[in-house]
């Protein structure tokens, strides 16, 4: 019975590192530009890319 209360509170604690998915906000967005700089170099070497944390900039909002 103990064993089952462990792995009840490791499952619990491992659910609460789950990631969240991205909200862009109003200063950030995708570097598209870098991004297409690797998938080509990665397209040469013969590698296929996985954006899991894609590249993102700061962009400053206009009239700041």
């Amino acid at each position: 019975m103990r064993s089952a209360w462990i792995g009840l509170a490791l499952a619990m604690g491992l659910a609460g590192c789950a990631n969240a998915p991205w909200k862009p906000s109003a200063g950030d967005e995708l570097d598209t530009a870098r991004m297409a700089v690797i998938e080509r170099a990665a397209t040469r070497t013969g590698v296929h890319v996985v954006w899991i944390n894609a590249p993102r900039k700061m962009v400053v909002p206009q009239g700041s």
